[in-house]
């Protein structure tokens, strides 16, 4: 046996250096797909409790508006703080590592934003619109005047952001794809007009 380990060493050592390799890059490969796989978790998370914190300004806000009704005076600037908190969101998902996420993860970070992005947009709308019409107090705020018809219009407009909102949470708890759900249907229709 020892003549056989001494006239082959070279053999054998090599041998035994090629199985290290292939070992070492087995655990490499498997240590790279659960990092792939703990920050594809970590970005659905992340989706999810901006949808949370994203519902929390939109309700908070429906709240301030409901509670105008009352006899409760509603300044421009209680709206924009929950309006700014929505940007802050914004932000935060703006942090995620789009190239190390997969495909289907892309385009539903890609959709989400989109549609996060158009809730800040229509909410900033909305209040610019009413700021129009707002009297400023003593202390320089602006009093919105809240008729009927535009506390109306904007609590429509909020439970529609809300809908989006659970739609994309339903969507992204079931690893589904927001973009076949929201567009690709819509896209069909659009190419079937030209």
């Amino acid at each position: 046996m020892k003549k056989f380990a001494k006239d082959n060493w070279d053999k054998i050592l090599s041998l035994s250096v090629s199985i290290i390799s292939i070992l070492l890059s087995i655990g490499t490969f498997i240590n790279q797909q659960n990092i792939k796989s703990q920050y594809n978790d970590t970005s659905n998370q992340v989706i999810l409790n901006s949808i949370n914190l994203a519902r929390y300004d939109l309700k908070l806000m429906k709240l301030k508006i409901n509670m105008s009704q009352n006899g409760n005076q509603i300044t421009y600037q209680q709206l924009a703080f929950q309006i700014d908190s929505l940007k802050k969101n914004m932000e935060t998902i703006k942090q995620v590592q789009v190239t190390e996420l997969p495909r289907d993860k892309t385009l539903n970070y890609q959709v989400y934003t989109q549609d996060l992005n158009a809730i800040i947009y229509q909410c900033n709308n909305d209040l610019n619109s009413l700021k129009k019409l707002a009297n400023k107090s003593e202390n320089g705020e602006d009093l919105l005047e809240l008729n009927p018809i535009n506390v109306k219009t904007l609590l429509s407009a909020i439970d529609k952001d809300l809908q989006i909102l659970s739609d994309d949470e339903q969507v992204i708890e079931e690893n589904g794809n927001l973009y076949d759900r929201h567009y690709k249907q819509a896209l069909k229709e659009i190419e079937s007009l030209n």
